[in-house]
C-alpha cells in the first residue's frame, strides 16, 4: 500500500499517533500552551514546563475544551477552542512527521462520537492543510473493532473483553460476532464502569488490594456466563499488572490476555488501510458507537405488491447519513417506515402523517423523503411536496419529525 495512514487516539488524557504497518508510535499528553517570548506552540510535557517556569498559559483536557466551544486568550490573543486544537494538531504532526513523511489519510478515534466532536475535529484539521476527504472520525469501539478483526482467527473466535483504566475511569468493550449467510456482524458495546477507582491507589498495598478486588468483582460480573477467547488490557493504569494478581489469575484463564497502548490508534490505522483500499480489507459490517445498529425500510407498492425498500443498512455511520428518496404515494396519508434491529423480533413500524395529501387526488403528489440523524438514536424524517407537474404545483409545505428509534 503506497498511502501514509496515520491512526490517532485522541482523548483528554492525551494523543497518541502511529502510522499503518510501522512500528514507530508517539504520545503527547492533552495540553497546549504558546510560548511568550518566541510565540511557538508548545505541546504535551514542554507545554506543562512552560507553566511551570512562568513563559506559558496551559490548556489541557482539550478534547472536553473542543466539545464545549470555550474559548481562552493567551498573552492578550484570544482562541476559539477549534483555533487552539487546531494549532495543537498542526505542531504535533510538524514533530512527527518529515516533509516526505505527510499522511494521505488521517483516522482520529475519539472515546464518545457526537455530531459536535466531528465537526469541530474537521475544523481542527483544516489547520494542517489535508483535505477534509481524507480525514475520518471513528469511535475507539469502532478502532477496538477493527484492531481485534485485524489479529488471526482465534483471537476473535469467541468474545474479546478490553479494559482500558486511566486516572480515575475504568471503561469496559466487549465485541462479539454474528455470522449469517450472507455477512458477519460485528458488534462492541461500551460501558463505564462505576466501580472506577484512582490509579495512585495502586502504590500502596491496602490501595492495590483494594483495586484488585474492585476489577475481580467487575470481572466475575461481566464475563459470567460468557466465553472469550482474548483479553486486551490498555490505558496508564495497565501499564504493569503486578499489583493485580488476583485479578491477573481470573483473566488469564484459558484464554489470551494483552497489554497494549496502542489498540486504538493501531484499530484506527486498520480502519484508514480498509477505507483506501479499492478492494474491502475485511468482511464485515461493524455496529458500535458512531454506527446505526438498525436497518431502516420504506414501505412501497410496485406492480401491486407492498414491498420493503431498504433506505438505511445497518452499520452505516449515522454522522454521514443524508438520504434523499423521491415517492408517489398511493391513497394512504401517511408514510410507513420499518425499523429493523439486529434482534428482528424488536422490529418496529413508523408512521409519519402527510396532512397536506389530503389536498389533492391520489398518485398526484411526489414528495421529496429526507432521512438524517442527529445522534445514533434519533433520526429526522423530512418531506416535502415536490407537486406533480404542471396538473399540480408544488405547494411548497415542509413538515420535519423526529424519531426516537430507541430509548
Amino acid at each position: 500500500m503506497d498511502k501514509k495512514i496515520l491512526g490517532i487516539d485522541f482523548s483528554d488524557n492525551g494523543i497518541l499517533l502511529s502510522f499503518y504497518s510501522d512500528e514507530r508510535k508517539w504520545y503527547y499528553p492533552a495540553a497546549v500552551s504558546r510560548d511568550e517570548i518566541s510565540h511557538s506552540w508548545l505541546i504535551g510535557r514542554a507545554a506543562y514546563e512552560s507553566a511551570l517556569n512562568g513563559t506559558g498559559i496551559i490548556t489541557d483536557k482539550l478534547l472536553t475544551f473542543l466539545d464545549k466551544h470555550k474559548t481562552t486568550t493567551l498573552h492578550g490573543v484570544s482562541y476559539t477552542a477549534t483555533e487552539l486544537v487546531g494549532n495543537f494538531f498542526k505542531a504535533i504532526i510538524n514533530d512527527v512527521c518529515s516533509d516526505t513523511d505527510i499522511p494521505d489519510e488521517i483516522v482520529i478515534c475519539v472515546p464518545d462520537i457526537t455530531m459536535g466532536i466531528i465537526n469541530s475535529l474537521t475544523e481542527c484539521i483544516n489547520y494542517l492543510g489535508i483535505k477534509g476527504t481524507n480525514v475520518h472520525i471513528i469511535s475507539r469501539s469502532e478502532a477496538f473493532i477493527y484492531y481485534s478483526m485485524s489479529q488471526s482467527q482465534d483471537f476473535h473466535n469467541n468474545n474479546v473483553a478490553l479494559f482500558s483504566l486511566e486516572d480515575n475511569a475504568l471503561t469496559y468493550y466487549e465485541m462479539k460476532t454474528q455470522r449469517k449467510p450472507k455477512t458477519t456482524l460485528v458488534y462492541a458495546e461500551k460501558v463505564l464502569m462505576d466501580e472506577s477507582f484512582n490509579i495512585e491507589i495502586s502504590n500502596t498495598d491496602a490501595g492495590a488490594k483494594l483495586a484488585d478486588h474492585i476489577l475481580v468483582s467487575c470481572v466475575e460480573r461481566l464475563f459470567k456466563n460468557k466465553v472469550f477467547s482474548a483479553v486486551i488490557l490498555t490505558g496508564k493504569g495497565f501499564q504493569t499488572i503486578d499489583w493485580a494478581p488476583e485479578f491477573t489469575k481470573l483473566i488469564c484463564k484459558r484464554r489470551k490476555v494483552f497489554l497494549d497502548d496502542e489498540i486504538f490508534s493501531r484499530g484506527a490505522g486498520f480502519r484508514g488501510a480498509d477505507i483506501v483500499s479499492e478492494r474491502p480489507v475485511f468482511q464485515f459490517v461493524p455496529i458500535c458507537d458512531g454506527r446505526v445498529d438498525c436497518s431502516i425500510f420504506l414501505t412501497i407498492n410496485k406492480k401491486d405488491r407492498t414491498m420493503a425498500y431498504p433506505i438505511i443498512n445497518i452499520g452505516d455511520p449515522w454522522y454521514s447519513i443524508d438520504r434523499q428518496v423521491k415517492i408517489i404515494p398511493t391513497e394512504r396519508k401517511e408514510i410507513e417506515l420499518s425499523v429493523v434491529p439486529l434482534d428482528e423480533r424488536m422490529r418496529r413500524t413508523v408512521h409519519v402523517p402527510v396532512p397536506f395529501l389530503i389536498q389533492r387526488p391520489a398518485r398526484t403528489t411526489a414528495l421529496g423523503l429526507g432521512l438524517h440523524f442527529s445522534n445514533a438514536h434519533v433520526m429526522t424524517i423530512d418531506i416535502e411536496d415536490l407537486g406533480f407537474g404542471d396538473f399540480y404545483p408544488s405547494s411548497h409545505q415542509k413538515i420535519s419529525q423526529e424519531v426516537t428509534l430507541w430509548g
